[in-house]
């Protein structure tokens, strides 16, 4: 099964446009269809476009069939997943994957504008890409609903892991930091010198006057990893001691204020910081094999009608 975090990854970095007139022929053929849902092969392309440009396979290989295969297999799962999500009544809000969209905006480095054109040129609309980190997300938790509770790691198997691999225990060096981000017209000169003297609190005047997705938050974004930070933000981040600002930033969309908040230097986990993730890790492989039985017995009893 594919791995669909993975697989937007790649939509972001390729290139999939076919040609206009090429498009415009297999938008309305189908596929497959799933349970009455029905899977194009203008999809089909895409995917395995993206597919065979992550594993560095030319479209005329003879690999190439097997990968759009599996790519229908994998979307054939994915339809199968969510319609079982929906039945479930397991969602995903709409202000979840706009805070995740953001989060990828943030983490790219760019603005959002040249983010959004970035898209374009590889074929993808911003539409497309919440719609993948939508069902990205909901895989995630549709498969915790259904498996995690059928699964478990003992005390001691925990206890052991830590102890052998207490080196691997490492947090890396993280900042906390809240942004503000106001449109053209916003009176930005007034808000900074009310934030500087206090009589404003940044996380009241980002819920208020903000555009971005983290208003919600007062602004704040927490536990983001310092090196995978853009060296822009790094070089900001570096001059703030905590609870300061940058100066007015100027940015395609406006301006932005940045706060920092903390600063956490690397260090070894604790066992009880490290529990959450050693569980994770040695759960893994036993949440894949029965969330693949699950995917099976969904199968098995689906109406899966393929028409290439």
């Amino acid at each position: 099964m594919l791995n669909f975090s993975r697989l937007f990854a790649v939509l972001l970095l390729c290139i999939l446009c076919c040609p206009e007139s090429q498009a415009a022929t297999t938008v309305n053929r189908i596929a497959a269809v799933v349970n009455g849902e029905m899977i194009t092969l203008h999809e089909l392309r895409m995917y395995t476009d993206a597919e065979l440009a992550r594993r560095r396979i030319p479209k005329s290989d003879a690999r190439a069939d097997e990968v759009r295969a599996s790519v229908l297999d994998s979307l054939i799962n994915d339809i199968l997943m969510r319609q079982e999500a929906k039945r479930f009544k397991v969602q995903i809000a709409e202000d979840e994957v706009e805070r995740e969209y953001s989060n990828a905006i943030t983490r790219s480095g760019m603005a959002k504008d040249k983010f959004e054109a970035d898209l374009k040129k590889r074929g993808m609309t911003p539409e497309l890409a919440r719609r993948q980190i939508a069902n990205t997300m909901l895989r995630q938790r549709f498969g915790h609903f259904m498996v995690s509770r059928k699964v478990f790691v003992t005390p001691d198997a925990v206890t052991e892991y830590y102890e052998t691999h207490k080196k691997d225990m490492a947090k890396p060096k993280t900042v906390d930091f809240s942004i503000l981000v106001l449109p053209p017209k916003a009176n930005v000169q007034q808000l900074y010198q009310q934030l500087q003297s206090g009589s404003a609190k940044f996380e009241d005047v980002a819920r208020e006057h903000s555009v971005d997705s983290t208003a919600r938050d007062g602004g704040r974004v927490k536990d983001v990893i310092w090196d995978k930070l853009p060296n822009e933000m790094r070089r900001l981040l570096s001059t703030l001691k905590p609870g300061k600002m940058t100066p007015i930033l100027r940015t395609p969309d406006g301006f932005a204020i940045i706060k920092l908040d903390a600063i956490s230097e690397p260090r070894t986990l604790s066992f009880e910081e490290a529990k959450p993730r050693i569980e994770e890790i040695l759960m893994a492989p036993m949440l894949e094999e029965r969330f693949n039985e699950l995917i099976e017995q969904l199968r098995s009893k689906a109406v899966i009608d393929i028409r290439i």
